[in-house]
C-alpha cells in the first residue's frame, strides 16, 4: 500500500522503490505512528473509504498499533462502503457471515458479498 491509501499495480512499484508514491508523489512514511497519522487525516480531512478501509483492517486485525476493536471495524467498513469501496463490502460481507462485531446476519452478508462480486472483487465472487 502507498501512503495515500489507495494500491497499486506492480508496474507502479519500481516508483515505490525510489521511496515515493505514484499517486501523490509523497515520501514514504517512516514508521507505524507516522503511518497511521496519515491514515487518520485522509479519514478525517478528506473523506478518503480506501483508508477508512485500512484502518478498519487494522482495529478488525489488531495490528499496527491498534487495539482490536470490530465494532470500530464495523463502522469504518460501512462508511467506506457507503462511499463505494469495494473492499469495505467484501470485509463488511465477511464480518457478517462469522458475527465478528455484529450479528450474524445472512442476508447482509449476501448483499455486501454480491455487490463485492459485481464491482469484480475477486474473492467474492
Amino acid at each position: 500500500m502507498s501512503c495515500c491509501g489507495k494500491f497499486i499495480c506492480e508496474g507502479c512499484a519500481y516508483h515505490l522503490a525510489r521511496g515515493y508514491s505514484p499517486f501523490c508523489n509523497a515520501s514514504r512514511p517512516r514508521s507505524p505512528e507516522e503511518n497511521n497519522k496519515r491514515l487518520m487525516e485522509r479519514v478525517e480531512k478528506y473523506n478518503d473509504p480506501e483508508a477508512m478501509c485500512a484502518l478498519g483492517n487494522n482495529y478488525s486485525l489488531g495490528q499496527n498499533e491498534f487495539l482490536e476493536d470490530s465494532a470500530k471495524a464495523v463502522e469504518l467498513y460501512q462508511r467506506a462502503s457507503d462511499l463505494g469501496c469495494v473492499r469495505a463490502h467484501y470485509n463488511l460481507a465477511n464480518m457478517f457471515l462469522i458475527g465478528n462485531g455484529v450479528g450474524m446476519d445472512k442476508k447482509k452478508f449476501t448483499h455486501h458479498c454480491q455487490i463485492a462480486a459485481m464491482a469484480g472483487h475477486e474473492h467474492a465472487r
